[in-house]
């Protein structure tokens, strides 16, 4: 089949299966009001991957957590590394005085749950695909941690892509495709969080930012939270709470951070 029926054919695939985002950036009362779902970039064709290098990096995962972890709590160490980068980026600087005053004040809460999303490229010679092939970390996200929900989508329509172009249904294909993260097991841990917090009035809040395109993998994750676990996730957007909004945060005095959210 020509690449651009199958192209054509991918895009209403994702359609018609759930792999959306939004079609234009949107406020979020738009997008709570105005669905106007559309197909995310997406690459056609699965990419190759050496077997041994991917069960590698699976097989390390758990160390690298906790690496982040330890390196999270590593105050000395952050505002060491983190100086000269605090000079000239005003972001970094706002982090890094945070830190400062936490370390000043004390913490209240010594409970935390981290959902980190390790970015991989691939750096590869030609010559020697499969031996001189190696997964290059580029990035770990600690705060935009999305698509997970998205993810576990993208098995199926690479079966049905590659199907089309080679004209047959390959049963093994299966057995050849990752099994991606999905919205599931991240539900699972932010709803032992939940529980770890010990309130069964307590919701989760989502930061979102003021125009998104990525709102249904989110929503998908709300969904798992509530069917599966009886969590309610509410979505508020940082203005609102850094700026005065309708929702502004407030620190009190015994250093719990309030909120009004206005649900029931």
């Amino acid at each position: 089949m020509d690449v651009r029926e199958v192209a054509l054919k991918a895009q209403y695939y994702a359609l018609s299966h759930g792999i959306l985002v939004q079609e234009t950036l949107m406020t979020e009362a738009e997008n709570s009001s105005q669905p106007r779902p559309s197909f995310p970039r997406f690459a056609l064709f699965p990419s190759p991957l050496p077997r041994h290098e991917l069960a590698f990096l699976k097989s390390i995962q758990p160390q690298i957590s906790e690496l982040y972890d330890n390196v999270s709590r590593d105050h000395d160490f952050l505002k060491t590394a983190l100086k000269r980068v605090a000079e000239t980026d005003e972001f970094t600087r706002r982090l890094v005085d945070v830190l400062e005053t936490v370390d000043r004040e004390g913490v209240s809460n010594e409970t935390s749950f981290s959902l980190l999303r390790s970015d991989y490229m691939l750096e590869s010679r030609p010559e020697a695909w499969n031996s001189l092939t190696k997964m290059k970390q580029t990035e770990v996200n600690t705060i935009a941690a999305s698509n997970g929900c998205l993810s576990e989508r993208f098995p199926e329509l690479h079966r049905y892509t590659v199907s089309l172009r080679d004209g047959i249904r390959e049963d093994n294909y299966e057995k050849e495709l990752p099994t991606p993260p999905n919205g599931r097991g991240i539900a699972e841990g932010l709803a032992a969080a939940w529980k770890q917090y010990g309130s069964n009035s307590a919701v989760i809040v989502m930061l979102v930012g003021n125009r998104e395109l990525n709102v249904y993998d989110t929503y998908q994750l709300g969904a798992e939270l509530w069917l599966n676990h009886g969590v309610k996730m509410v979505r508020v957007v940082f203005d609102d709470v850094i700026l005065g909004g309708s929702r502004e945060a407030k620190l009190r005095e015994d250093k719990a951070l309030v909120m009004y959210l206005g649900i029931d």
